[in-house]
């Protein structure tokens, strides 16, 4: 009868709470790595959308125009609305809203434009 003289190895407890410490810490900088990318993609699209919002405000003193609009940019919307404001003529109020395509706000800022020169303003 042959005698079975064959060593069976396997890993101990120890070596496999470790194993697991080890592949938890390299998924926890995974995710850090992850949440931190996210929260820069977020950033650089609020950015734009903040530089854009004041080009546009530029552009309104030019020309005012009353209107609501949503505009479509590249990587974000802003929706535009801009009325007189009440009982003063040449005084525009301006709300601007910047929107990723799914709907999550970037930022939100509201002006009022006067479009009176200021020595017009004094007569």
């Amino acid at each position: 009868m042959p005698v079975l003289n064959k060593k069976i190895e396997a890993s101990t407890i120890v070596e496999v709470i470790v194993a697991l410490l080890i592949g938890m810490l390299v998924l926890a900088m995974a995710m850090a790595i992850v949440v931190k990318t996210g929260k820069n993609y977020n950033a650089t699209h609020r950015t734009r959308a903040l530089l854009f919002m004041k080009n546009r405000l530029y552009q309104l003193k030019d020309n005012p125009v009353i209107h609501n609009d949503t505009i479509i940019v590249n990587g974000f919307m802003v929706y535009e609305k801009i009325s007189e404001v009440d009982g003063k003529k040449g005084v525009l109020k301006v709300y601007q809203k910047a929107m990723t395509p799914e709907g999550r706000l970037l930022i939100e800022k509201k002006h009022i434009i006067n479009l009176i020169p200021e020595h017009e303003e004094s007569e």
